[in-house]
C-alpha cells in the first residue's frame, strides 16, 4: 500500500545519505593518504616546515619546535592562534592560505565547529533572535491578574484597541 511505498522511499533516502557520508569519509581518507607529511610555512616572515604527523615545526636552523614556540620566535606570541598566524609558503615564496585552512583542505582537520559561547554572549544572542522574531508580530497580550480580576489601567494595553 501507500505506507509500504513511503517506507521504501524513506529507506532509499537513508541509503543515499549513508552512501554520501561514506563517499565523503572515503574522500577525506584519500586526501589524508596523499597529504604531505611536511608543509612549508611562514610566520611573520620567518620560514619553517610544519611536520604534519607530530604537529611540530622545524625552523630554518633545524630546531624542532611546537607551533606555539615557532609563533613566539617569529614575534607573534600574542596571537596564540598558530593555525591562523602560520601560513602555507607557496612555491613562489609568498604566504598562501593559513595553515588551519590548508589542513582542512587536506582532510587532516575538521572545519572549525562553531565556538561554544559564554553564557552572557549566548543570552545576548538569544535575546537578539527573540527581538528579531518579535518584529512584525503583534505585541504579546499581557494578562495581569489583580484582585477582582480587573486589568490595571496603568498599562493601557487593555483599553488600546
Amino acid at each position: 500500500g501507500a505506507h509500504a511505498r513511503l517506507l521504501a522511499a524513506h529507506r532509499g533516502r537513508r541509503a543515499a545519505e549513508a552512501a554520501e557520508a561514506a563517499a565523503a569519509a572515503a574522500d577525506a581518507a584519500e586526501r589524508r593518504r596523499v597529504a604531505p607529511s611536511e608543509i612549508p610555512v611562514v610566520c611573520n616572515g620567518l620560514a619553517g616546515v610544519f611536520l604534519v604527523g607530530p604537529c611540530l615545526v622545524r625552523s630554518g636552523e633545524g630546531r624542532t619546535l611546537s607551533p606555539t614556540e615557532f609563533e613566539r620566535i617569529a614575534g607573534k606570541a600574542a596571537s596564540k592562534k598558530w593555525k591562523v598566524t602560520l601560513r602555507v609558503l607557496t612555491p613562489g615564496g609568498t604566504p598562501g592560505p593559513t595553515l588551519g585552512e590548508h589542513l582542512v583542505e587536506l582532510g587532516l582537520e575538521e572545519p572549525p565547529a562553531p565556538r561554544p559561547r559564554g553564557q552572557l554572549a549566548q543570552a545576548i544572542a538569544n535575546l537578539d533572535a527573540f527581538k528579531r522574531r518579535q518584529q512584525g508580530a503583534p505585541p504579546p497580550q499581557t494578562h495581569t491578574h489583580t484582585a477582582g480580576g480587573r486589568t490595571p489601567s496603568a498599562t493601557g494595553s487593555a483599553e488600546a484597541g
